[in-house]
């Protein structure tokens, strides 16, 4: 009787996960972004951004990189269908600064534009509390 519970228990939980990863994958590839711009770090002291271009067909790109007066810094045509890019930007001098990427998909006549603005806050922190 045990024996047959705990096959019982088994093959409920075999299903449950079946179920659970099948759904799972079926939510996921429609969630991801066709462009994706993010921040990864700095090295040697400048800041490095990763571009990201998801697409199932195989569809040609022009990333352009603006800084705030839309003086094009750099720009670049890529093809392909997994694409990712690290940039750095030398040009990059002052402790303020704003870049603009613009993500343009020749293939399908798509235009996407991200902002980046760097700010550096320095202030002092001042804590009074209570000893006795």
């Amino acid at each position: 009787m045990k024996t047959m519970i705990s096959k019982i228990k088994i093959v409920a939980l075999s299903l449950a996960t079946i179920f659970v990863t099948s759904t799972s994958f079926a939510i996921n590839p429609g969630n991801q972004k066709p462009e994706d711009v993010r921040y990864v770090g700095n090295v040697n002291e400048l800041p490095v951004y990763r571009v990201s271009l998801n697409n199932n067909n195989a569809a040609t790109y022009i990333v352009s990189i603006k800084d705030n007066e839309g003086n094009i810094l750099y720009s670049e045509k890529v093809s392909g269908k997994e694409i990712v890019r690290n940039y750095q930007i030398d040009e990059v001098y002052s402790n303020d600064y704003s870049l603009t990427f613009e993500v343009n998909n020749v293939t399908e006549k798509t235009n996407s534009v991200y902002e980046i603005n760097k700010t550096k806050k320095v202030f002092d922190e001042v804590a009074v509390s209570k000893v006795k």
